[in-house]
């Protein structure tokens, strides 16, 4: 075989033209043997086990893959020069976050979640909006604003609330009145409200019973009460005033003031249902009967004792009465007397006594002068004062014999008191 350079040359090779290789590949015998390869054969085997590209594209144009994704050609975008700008000549489609540092110019721009424009946005042409909106700055529409039934509305009409979308209406025009005064008939007045639209409307003021309107001139009138009358009587300095049973003058209520801190009753006080948001007083007292008909009740907190000066019998004293009635319906606390160390008595009526007396000493009687019976529950049942003693009962405790001691003391039931 010849020297290969001593072959003609070709310069420029096509796909067709044949390459004489040794075929590597081919197990013993038939290895290394000569055969034959085209230049279309040679440049695809390059390509492929290389991951070399090709292809071309035009100048300033972004480049992108040919669909077969061995080749490179051009895209829909281009850049007019360096720094001057990317023109994208298709749909721009961004499935995630885009931030746009300088100026965006399209012709169409739509959005399908959120939108945030932090600086000055410029829409040259239409924008729809077909779900939820915000504005937090200022905005300026240069072009007209349709309403949800395509109208751009008309001159000095506003844009209002449909409760579904919004529409153009009419908007008030009487932006401004002129006010003047007028006599309407014998004894009537009219103010004349004259609107910057030609419209005219009054106000009249129309005299009734006991009132009377007078024309004073200059746009003024007079209102005059005709039946006036005269309140007569007298009173004491700090006392609430009433009229009299005539009702023809005033007289001194029972209320008075002690023109500090203290409302004085020198009567009954009586409330029938009565309901108080607050009853608030320093050093208030009432000096007679306080007589709640009704209901009586304090739904606060309440700070400080209830003061009765007087509790020294039966009538003065705190009285509670079943709504039942009955001979036994009322349970009366008092003092019994007027001295100093008088039994303090809670009494049941119809039962011939006090059932309870504290006395000054500590002392307590209980039933002394009364019909009734006392029983006394729950006693433990102990044999004698010595098994009292090993229970551990406290000196004073009561408790009742169980019927195991020796006599007297073998019969249940007896009350005895720890030693």
């Amino acid at each position: 075989m010849a020297i290969i350079y001593s072959y003609p040359e070709k310069t420029t090779p096509s796909g067709g033209d044949f390459l004489v290789i040794t075929d590597s590949q081919q197990p013993y015998p038939n290895k290394n043997r000569t055969k034959s390869l085209t230049v279309d054969n040679l440049a695809s085997y390059v390509i492929t086990s290389t991951s070399a590209i090709t292809g071309g594209g035009t100048l300033n144009t972004i480049a992108m893959f040919t669909p077969d994704g061995q080749k490179i050609g051009d895209s829909k975008i281009t850049q007019q020069a360096i720094g001057a700008g990317i023109t994208v000549n298709t749909n721009l489609i961004v499935t995630d976050d885009a931030s746009v540092q300088g100026n965006l110019l399209t012709d169409s721009l739509e959005v399908t979640t959120t939108s945030s424009f932090d600086g000055e946005a410029i829409f040259g042409s239409d924008i729809e909006v077909t779900g939820n909106a915000t504005f937090e700055g200022e905005t300026t529409i240069n072009g007209p604003l349709y309403d949800q039934s395509g109208s751009a509305g008309a001159l000095g009409q506003v844009l209002s609330s449909t409760s579904q979308g919004v529409a153009w209406i009419a908007g008030d025009t009487d932006t401004t009145y002129n006010l003047t005064g007028a006599v309407s008939g014998a004894n009537d007045y009219k103010i004349v409200l004259t609107g910057s639209d030609g419209t005219v409307d009054n106000v009249n003021f129309e005299a009734g019973n006991g009132i009377e309107l007078l024309d004073q001139g200059t746009s003024t009138v007079q209102i005059i009460a005709t039946n006036s009358g005269t309140v007569t009587g007298t009173g004491t300095p700090n006392t609430l005033t009433l009229w009299n049973a005539a009702g023809t003058g005033i007289e001194d209520s029972i209320l008075s003031y002690n023109g500090v801190n203290e409302v004085t009753c020198a009567g009954k006080f009586a409330a029938g249902n009565a309901s108080f948001a607050s009853i608030s007083a320093t050093g208030g007292q009432i000096t007679t009967d306080f007589n709640v008909v009704g209901d009586f009740s304090v739904n606060g907190n309440y700070e400080g004792p209830v003061n009765i000066s007087d509790a020294t019998n039966v009538n003065k004293g705190i009285r509670l009465i079943h709504p039942a009635g009955g001979s036994s319906s009322v349970v009366s606390m008092y003092y019994n007397g007027t001295t100093a160390g008088s039994k303090f008595v809670i009494s049941r009526s119809a039962t011939g006594g006090a059932e309870i007396e504290l006395q000054a000493n500590g002392d307590i009687n209980l039933n002394r002068t009364g019909n009734g019976n006392i029983l006394l529950g729950n006693l433990q049942l102990i044999a004698d004062e010595a098994a009292a003693q090993a229970a551990g009962l406290a000196t004073g405790t009561l408790y009742q014999t169980d019927g195991s001691a020796a006599a007297p003391l073998n019969v249940k039931g007896i009350v005895m008191i720890k030693q």
